[in-house]
Formats: C-alpha cells, sequence, structure tokens
C-alpha cells in the first residue's frame, strides 16, 4: 500500500478508457488509476497469502453505480483498509454511500485449455506441482513468445530457434541426460 501510493502517481484513464494494468506494467509506466493500485495491492497480499477483498463504492446518494475501486483485509471483526488513492491517513476511507465487497476465494492459475496461444502462459499442472525449474521454463517460454510477437518478420528466426531449445528442455525436464 505505502509502496504504490508512494512511488506511483494516480493518474486517471484516458476519457472513455477503462485499463487495468497488471502490476509489472503499473510499475513499469509509473502512473495508473484506482484499478491498477488495487489489481497490484491485492497480488502482493495474495502472494503473501493474506485474504483480501475489492471494495466498490459510489459517492453519490442517487445513484449506487460504484466510481472507485480498493482493497480491504478482514482482520476478525474489523478490517483493514488499503486504499492508495484516498488522501486521508492509513486505515480509512471516503465515506462511500453505497458499496459492495468481493472477498477473494482461493484462486488459482487455470491457463488456456487444449490448444497454446503464443504469449499466453500455459500451465497444464498445478502450479504447486512445478518445481522452480519447470516453472522457470514456462515463464522464459513466454518472455520470448512475446518478444517474438514484438520483433517483426526480420527478427523472428533467432526466437524460433530459443523456443525450440525450452520447448526441448520442457518435454524432457524429467530426464536431464537428453537435455
Amino acid at each position: 500500500y505505502e509502496f504504490v501510493k508512494s512511488q506511483i502517481p494516480y493518474v486517471l484513464d484516458k476519457q472513455g478508457y477503462q485499463w487495468i494494468k497488471s502490476p509489472g506494467r503499473l510499475w513499469a509506466e509509473k502512473a495508473g488509476d484506482c484499478k491498477s493500485f488495487s489489481v497490484f495491492i491485492a497480488s502482493c497480499l495474495k502472494n503473501l497469502g493474506i485474504p483480501y477483498g475489492y471494495r466498490f463504492a459510489s459517492y453519490d446518494k442517487a445513484d449506487p453505480t460504484p466510481t472507485h475501486v480498493y482493497i480491504y483485509v478482514p482482520v476478525g471483526n474489523k478490517e483493514l483498509i488499503l486504499d492508495a488513492v484516498w488522501s486521508g491517513p492509513f486505515n480509512t476511507q471516503k465515506q462511500y454511500e453505497h458499496k459492495q465487497d468481493y472477498p477473494m476465494a482461493k484462486t488459482s492459475y487455470l491457463g488456456t485449455a487444449g490448444k497454446h496461444i503464443p504469449g499466453v502462459l500455459r500451465i497444464d499442472t498445478p502450479i504447486e506441482d512445478l518445481t522452480d525449474g519447470e516453472l522457470d521454463l514456462l515463464l522464459l517460454k513466454q518472455k520470448l513468445e512475446i518478444k517474438k510477437m514484438n520483433a517483426g518478420i526480420a527478427g523472428v528466426g533467432a526466437y524460433d530457434e530459443a523456443l525450440k531449445t525450452i520447448d526441448h528442455c520442457i518435454r524432457n525436464v524429467g530426464n536431464p541426460d537428453l537435455i
């Protein structure tokens, strides 16, 4: 919360657009709004194993349509408020007129079903069953596929060879002699 609040400027999305940035993109661009701030903070909490929820708030008595989102953490019968946009003190929130809370259940990443889509991480094994090496190979493959998509025609060949090597390693991860 404090990192996002102090290191990433709050910038509204361009009129007519709603961008939800991944934590990596938010940090790379160093600018975002409440949606991207919330995803960043939620990602940190998820990786720390801390339960959390998204709170969608409206400040208009006549209209319950949410215009803001932030994170809350249930702590016993209380909650910790993590709103990196709010200018008030830590663990406080602007008084809303309407709210919708969405506590996050245990979440797991599900890869694509059957068909491989370049640049989309495909994990067919439960993530907790993967070794660090297997996960590293899958992430490297995703990174190279994205770079290949952005390389243009001239740079594709080098990526094809590297991807072929990574696919070989993934297929033979259980047999180091073949790698």
